[in-house]
């Protein structure tokens, strides 16, 4: 007697441009998000092709001009206008944002895989890795905005010397989150087997453990680059960032509070908006990544597509 064969049909798993495109479909805030950073990004990029005057340009002849049809956005004190150095700000801004955590990942993230990996074991490494954890201990004991301070007043005022301190105070962040994934990973069967196979430590902290590791990582950063966007800023405003005149969001809020109590609130309010809407497009961006991440709610928009 033949036996009839049932076959169950499996939910079709979707690709990553799908998935994407789903959570962008169904989560209409996160698509906003997506959005505001986009335009930025191209704003930066074409900056001199979209200003319409010379943000370092000043003109005593139309200083602290309201907002017409000339200058958008209006002149600050020194008679540059604000439209031109909002939009070239942000070249500045993401520049050091990106720069910065792109840095403190490379730093940070294999550090904490290696304390984290030979937490608790003895010999060098294991000495290593408690050596990490203390000095990360230490950087985070201090305020990170008077960390940055204290490390661009000594290296000097400049925007690499601004990248270089956000790399510093944000490392400790990744090696943290990257050790405890892999305090977690490093007891899972798949490292058993590629110690057996012949792998050596360090070979299966970067081959085996990074590539399952990573995902918090990426989530977190897109999160730091608007929060470095907000210390750099923070750095131009008490004078420790990026030198006048070049055109930075935080520079110009510094130049502008002053005139605000004789009315003149334009040159400040348009690169304090724009701070705004850059660090909420990074924090709905962080967002979407933690939801398209997590094997959980991916299913569950997956079975939403239906």
């Amino acid at each position: 007697m033949a036996t009839a064969v049932v076959e169950v049909a499996r939910p079709r798993r979707a690709g990553k441009l799908e998935l994407f495109l789903l959570v962008l479909r169904q989560r209409k805030l996160f698509a906003f998000g997506y959005l505001l950073i986009t335009a930025i990004v191209v704003l930066a990029l074409f900056a001199p092709l979209i200003v319409p005057y010379d943000p370092e340009t000043a003109d005593p002849a139309i200083t602290l001009a309201a907002p017409s049809g000339s200058h958008w956005l209006g002149t600050d004190i020194s008679g540059m206008d604000i439209l031109s150095r909002v939009i070239s700000s942000a070249r500045i801004d993401l520049l050091i944002a990106v720069l910065g955590t792109l840095f403190s990942v490379l730093v940070g993230g294999p550090l904490g895989l290696i304390a984290g990996y030979f937490s608790g074991t003895r010999g060098l490494w294991g000495w290593v890795s408690e050596g990490m954890m203390r000095v990360a201990d230490v950087l985070q004991a201090f305020p990170v905005f008077v960390l940055a301070i204290a490390l661009v007043a000594a290296l000097g005022q400049s925007a690499r010397n601004v990248i270089i301190a956000i790399a510093f105070v944000n490392a400790p962040i990744y090696l943290r989150l990257l050790r405890t994934q892999a305090l977690s990973l490093r007891e899972r069967r798949f490292v058993d087997a590629a110690r057996v196979a012949g792998n050596g430590e360090l070979r299966i902290v970067f081959r085996h453990i990074l590539p399952n590791a990573v995902a918090p990582a990426i989530i977190q950063a897109s999160v730091n680059m608007g929060w470095a966007v907000l210390l750099t800023a923070g750095l131009s405003f008490v004078g420790a960032g990026v030198r006048v005149p070049t055109p930075e969001w935080g520079s110009m809020i510094a130049v502008g509070a002053q005139n605000m109590i004789t009315g003149q609130w334009w040159p400040a309010l348009f690169p304090g908006i724009a701070i705004a809407v850059t660090v909420l497009g990074f924090a709905l961006i962080g967002d979407s990544l933690e939801l398209m991440l997590d094997p959980v709610r991916r299913r569950q928009i997956v079975r939403e597509r239906g």
